[in-house]
């Protein structure tokens, strides 16, 4: 019984025993499983792309705790989601594009063997963020994948923008006119990394020759002659540094601005050095050529500033010459003397009106004249000039071609540039002068684009000289400058010229060639107007005129010119009364009982000046006639009164010859040519 009831008892403890340890096993299992399953779910909560998982059907499972950032209804549990249709309904719906991709997969069967196989699209949402999309089927379901790329498009956006704006940035050096060049400090030796074909084509070497030399190469390249070791200090020191750089091509001089500026990164650290050069040739040549006219408007004031006195003093020297010459025999050796005297102040007096056209002050009346027939008449003066081993060739056009212009104008620039061409052939040789027309589309680059269209006739003295560099050909019209021995020139000869050429609207084109000659071409504007009629002239024999019964009033500041004037007048008969200045001019007048026929008046005194004088005195006096004179130029800049239009003047120092024409004009009874010459007369400084 014992035994049966032990052994009830001990069977039924080890079924017990064993039905626990089985339920143990059991629960054991069933909580690993639970265990994982929540080890599982966490690891997929902490994620940080959202998830979603399907079944076999397409009925959602479950979502991770990131998925409702993406789809926000899922917040409130997956069965606000039931389909997986749905999940792309909802992401197709809130795309700022319907992505065909999404869209493709809506509608189609779990069971359909396309459907979401491989499905990766990137989907562009309303709130401006980019989301991957990714669907990945397996045997069990499907599970779609949300990744928020949106920082990661933007960068990539941005790189995209870059690589683009870098495109554009290369571009825009390589089509620069200026040059550009980079370089590498943070490799040894500072190498050039980078130049752009502008720069290639200055110095006409290769990039593949430049890139990896150093900056010695490039600046040896641009300029052998300049001191390149400025800028490798600056280089060195990691400091910006501008040179000038001169280049001389053989057939052109250019000028560069290079400028070199370190770049540095964010942390401060040099990271490249950029070059830039600048053609400033066109600049530098309008520099010279406003200090060309700066010199010329300096020499022009000079030249204003002294001829006052200057010619004052030339026409007492005359004065005394022919009141000397009056008083001698004509026969006596001191006539000739007294003759080169005043052949000297001829001299001086020419010399006077070349500074003043160097000046460019217009001083001699201007015509319409024929150039071809001035030339053909300067031909027998320029003989005498040339030596006899100097052969001098003549080919004037034959037909006419007209200027604006004064024959002595013309004469003086045909002159001067034929005493040059001589000048610059010790040993002799030949001087060509040529005028043609020169019609348009043919003239030099001289010329500027605005009168390209007018038609020049072209004025060229060709020697077979020496020839010049283009150092001198830049000089050769600067005030002073000369090629010639001490005592042989002025250096006003071809400035003379320029300022002429200048004045009638023309320009100068020189073409040398050391060793082998000159060509120096005038371009003179043609005019369509018709020529000027040649006046006769008056001749006749001064000692034969006489102005009985005339009275003349000379106001003049300069006490010996006052005198020799006086003198002369009187010796032909008229009456003088004489002022040393306006006031004492005024004062004569009221106290003369009868007529003052003239009034010569100098235009610059102390006090009241010529034109307020004649002023004052036509006010009391209308039936006078009045005649300025003055060593100043009548108009112009340089004019310091301006005269009453159609004033007559005369300029100093005074040419008794045309003093007496126009006496003859204005006072001899009508004598209606020779008040035409004494008005020409009147304006030969105008």
């Amino acid at each position: 019984m014992f035994s049966l009831t032990f052994y009830l008892l001990t069977g039924s403890l080890c079924s017990f025993v064993a039905l626990g340890v089985y339920t143990f096993i059991v629960r054991s299992r069933f909580m690993a499983h639970k265990n994982r399953t929540a080890i599982l779910e966490g690891a997929i909560d902490t994620s940080s792309h959202g998830l979603a998982f399907f079944d076999k059907k397409g009925q959602i499972i479950m979502t991770n705790r990131e998925a409702p950032r993406f789809i926000p209804s899922l917040a409130e549990g997956p069965e606000r989601m039931e389909t997986i249709q749905e999940f792309f309904i909802y992401m197709f719906d809130h795309s700022v594009e319907g992505d065909a991709g999404v869209q493709n997969a809506i509608g189609r069967s779990p069971s359909d063997e396309r459907f979401l196989g491989g499905f990766r699209e990137i989907l562009h949402l309303e709130d401006g963020r980019y989301v991957l999309s990714q669907a990945q089927k397996s045997s069990t379901g499907t599970v779609v994948t949300l990744i928020d790329i949106t920082s990661r498009k933007k960068r990539e956006d941005e790189l995209i923008r870059l690589s683009r704006a870098n495109q554009d940035l290369v571009a825009a050096v390589e089509s620069s006119a200026n040059g550009i060049v980079i370089s590498d400090p943070k490799l040894p030796e500072n190498p050039i990394a980078f130049v752009n074909d502008s720069l290639c084509r200055t110095i006409g070497i290769p990039r593949r020759e430049i890139v990896g030399n150093e900056w010695k190469f490039l600046l040896d390249a641009l300029d052998e002659h300049h001191d390149s070791a400025p800028v490798l200090k600056a280089l060195a020191q990691g400091k910006t540094i501008g040179v000038e750089i001169h280049q001389n091509t053989g057939e052109k001089i250019h000028w560069y601005n290079f400028r070199i500026s370190p770049v540095r990164n964010i942390r401060g650290e040099l990271d490249l050095f950029i070059g830039v050069l600048t053609d400033i040739t066109e600049l530098r040549m309008r520099e010279n050529e406003f200090f060309q006219s700066q010199k010329l408007e300096a020499l022009g004031q000079l030249a204003g500033g002294i001829a006052h006195d200057f010619n004052n003093v030339l026409s007492i020297i005359d004065g005394y010459t022919r009141l000397t010459a009056g008083q001698i025999d004509k026969t006596h050796p001191s006539q000739n003397n007294l003759e080169r005297v005043q052949k000297a102040v001829e001299r001086g007096a020419s010399l006077t009106r070349q500074l003043l056209t160097f000046g460019r002050r217009k001083i001699v009346l201007e015509a319409v004249l024929d150039l071809t027939a001035i030339l053909k008449d300067q031909e027998v003066m320029l003989l005498p000039l040339l030596n006899g081993k100097t052969r001098l060739d003549f080919q004037i056009s034959s037909t006419p071609l007209f200027v604006e212009s004064a024959a002595d104008e013309v004469g003086q620039i045909v002159m001067n540039l034929v005493i040059n061409a001589r000048d610059s052939m010790k040993e002799g040789g030949k001087i060509t002068v040529v005028c043609t027309e020169c019609p348009r589309g043919s003239l030099p680059s001289i010329i500027p684009a605005t009168d390209q269209q007018k038609t020049f006739a072209r004025l060229s003295v060709i020697d077979t000289g020496s020839g010049m560099d283009t150092a001198t050909v830049k000089k050769i019209f600067d005030p002073f400058f000369t090629t010639k021995d001490v005592g042989k020139g002025t250096g006003l000869g071809l400035s003379v010229v320029h300022g002429m050429v200048k004045n009638m609207g023309g320009f100068i084109d020189v073409v040398s060639t050391p060793g082998e000659g000159t060509t120096m071409s005038v371009y003179l504007p043609l005019t369509d107007k018709q020529p000027t009629a040649a006046r006769k002239i008056v001749t006749f024999e001064s000692g034969t005129i006489r102005f009985e019964g005339y009275t003349v009033l000379i106001t003049e500041d300069e006490p010996d010119l006052l005198l020799i004037l006086g003198n002369i007048l009187e010796k032909i008969g008229l009456k003088v009364l004489r002022a040393r200045d306006g006031n004492e001019a005024l004062a004569i007048q009221n106290g003369h009982e009868g007529r003052i026929d003239l009034l010569i008046t100098d235009v610059v005194m102390p006090g009241i000046d010529g034109v307020k004088l004649a002023e004052l005195f036509l006010s009391l006096r209308p039936e006078t006639k009045v005649i300025f004179m003055s060593g100043y130029p009548a108009t112009g800049q340089l004019a310091p009164v301006e005269l009453p239009e159609g004033a007559f003047f005369m300029a100093k120092p005074i040419s008794y010859e045309n003093l007496l024409l126009m006496l003859k004009g204005l006072l001899g009874e009508g004598d209606g040519e020779a008040l035409s010459q004494a008005e020409d007369s009147a304006r030969h400084w105008h």
